[in-house]
């Protein structure tokens, strides 16, 4: 005999029958499920490359006015830190997406908990914070790289050896 069971998701509501249907039901919210994570965590992973364009973008434009105005070059120290800091928030939640993805993959099979909630909260203290990340290893040494070049060729211009 099989039994009805009750399944809410957000505004929507399932019906399962319990039994072997509600494993093969789970196992497709579990396909479903993992690729929605999954695009997320591409899109986050994208923007994060887009920030590090835009900021080779930027570094090349200070470049270029190296010669007119030294004061502009410090200045745009400025947005530089800024893309480092959402690059760093970036980083954040494609980490936050992981946890989700890891849960799901281990549980869904279990338990109709969470189901399709894409909500990070539940998993922030599983993560370092975005000013913690602001210095991991791969963003530390994309960022300085490019601060200290800056502050090395505004030296050196202020010092006029190099025109």
């Amino acid at each position: 005999m099989l039994f009805l069971e009750k399944i809410d998701f957000g505004n929507k509501q399932l019906y399962n029958y319990m039994g072997k249907k509600n494993k093969i039901l789970r196992t497709d919210f579990l396909v479903e499920e993992s690729k929605i994570i999954q695009d997320n965590i591409k899109r986050m992973s994208s923007n994060s490359f887009l920030i590090k364009g835009w900021t080779i973008t930027l570094f090349s434009g200070i470049l270029l006015f190296t010669d007119s105005s030294r004061q502009i070059m410090l200045f745009m120290i400025i947005p530089i830190i800024l893309f480092w800091y959402i690059d760093a928030y970036f980083l954040r939640q494609e980490r936050l997406f992981r946890e989700i993805y890891n849960w799901v993959i281990e549980n869904r099979l279990k338990t109709d908990a969470f189901l399709f909630d894409l909500n990070t909260n539940r998993f922030k203290d599983k993560v370092a914070s975005t000013i913690r990340l602001v210095f991991s290893k791969s963003l530390f040494l994309f960022y300085i790289t490019m601060l200290f070049m800056i502050i090395i060729i505004w030296v050196l211009s202020y010092y006029k050896l190099i025109s």
